[in-house]
């Protein structure tokens, strides 16, 4: 397919095809990720655990980085690397737990839902929690993985294709984080990839390192062309866009790249550069 045709396909059935492909690589009855790593050798524990760079990522802080499976080594590392050049992939394109919170949100009314942009900075807690996901499995008889909604949103698959219900207290939590204050209450339907997901707060600390050493293409706004209408701080789920000074700014530190300021922009004046 040529990009004249790909870009003829409707924004919504080509972001929700790219979410889809996530949902294949990962999770069952698929996990067409967990095959290719079956077919090379190596036996994950389960998945998404088996894609989850958080993990392999925290054994740098307890040692055991070098002890792993190579193979996870490694693709741990190109994962490193590719959200230095391409910026959060993940978040903004393949990850089905982030989308459907965001896809749930749009059942309730924006009246009703909160803008915690307006009461806390995001991306200092965002970051905060990231360093407690790395640093706390140091301490005996913390779990980690029961407070992430790759985890949570995994167990409800697996319930749906006939899994025995065993949600914990940890994880029920999570849920009601998950898929009810930061997800229906929430402007955007992000509010847990915003402030609590250690894989998004991952990528966008090597996405603000590769945007500040120019590795890494970013959203940009070209203020000859832009009205400030609004309407891509309006419709960003991860609530990136702030029009500040007279001006629209974009936190790399928030942006997924997910391109739905793009496509709201009405005079095409949002574009990816460095």
């Amino acid at each position: 397919m040529n990009m004249a045709a790909f870009n003829k396909i409707p924004f919504a059935a080509r972001r929700a095809a790219g979410y889809l492909l996530g949902f294949a690589l990962l999770y069952a009855p698929f996990e067409l990720y967990r095959r290719l790593l079956e077919a090379l050798g190596v036996q994950p524990a389960f998945l998404p655990h088996a894609f989850c760079p958080r993990i392999p990522t925290a054994e740098v802080f307890t040692g055991g980085f070098v002890d792993l499976n190579s193979v996870m080594v490694v693709s741990t590392i190109i994962f490193w690397l590719l959200c230095l050049v391409l910026g959060p992939f993940f978040c903004g394109r393949l990850c089905i737990a982030g989308y459907f919170a965001e896809s749930l949100s749009r059942l309730v009314p924006d009246k009703y839902k909160i803008e915690w942009e307006k009461y806390v900075p995001a991306a200092p807690i965002r970051y905060g929690m990231l360093l407690a996901y790395m640093a706390l499995p140091l301490w005996y008889g913390f779990y980690p993985c029961a407070y992430c909604n790759f985890y949570f949103f995994d167990t409800l698959i697996s319930v749906f294709f006939g899994a025995a219900l065993s949600f914990t207290v940890p994880l029920a939590v999570t849920g009601a984080l998950y898929l009810v204050l930061f997800g229906l209450f929430t402007k955007g339907g992000r509010g847990y990839c915003r402030f609590m997901c250690p894989q998004g707060a991952m990528q966008s600390l090597f996405f603000a390192i590769g945007a500040r050493l120019r590795l890494a293409r970013k959203i940009k706004v070209a203020d000859a062309a832009c009205v400030k209408c609004g309407l891509c701080v309006k419709n960003c789920p991860m609530r990136a866009m702030r029009l500040k000074e007279n001006a629209i700014k974009n936190d790399v530190n928030l942006c997924i790249k997910c391109g739905v300021c793009q496509h709201n922009c009405p005079r095409k004046a949002i574009y990816t550069g460095r």
